[in-house]
């Protein structure tokens, strides 16, 4: 686009041309850079606990499912043990 080309050419024509300007500029690049590095290890810390979190809900989920199935054998033969003790 001819609108953002221009834009950009003054940006960077100010910025080469005007030394205070080319020194804000070079500040807010060096700002962001720490910034990034400080929030880069910390993403992937987030990311790294969130699929821990994950795969500790899916155990959960089977353990669950697993103790509903127990639950349901257990009273089934609490039902046969009764049953026996009615003969």
């Amino acid at each position: 686009d001819d609108e953002n080309m221009a834009l950009i050419t003054d940006v960077l024509y100010e910025m080469g041309a005007d030394p205070q300007k080319r020194k804000e500029i070079e500040s807010e690049i060096e700002a962001l850079r720490i910034i990034n590095n400080i929030q880069d290890p910390l993403r992937q810390t987030i990311e790294k606990q969130a699929k821990s979190l994950e795969e500790k809900d899916k155990t959960i989920e089977e353990q669950a499912k697993s103790l509903e199935e127990m639950n349901k054998r257990i009273a089934e033969l609490d039902r046969l043990l009764q049953d026996k003790q009615i003969e």
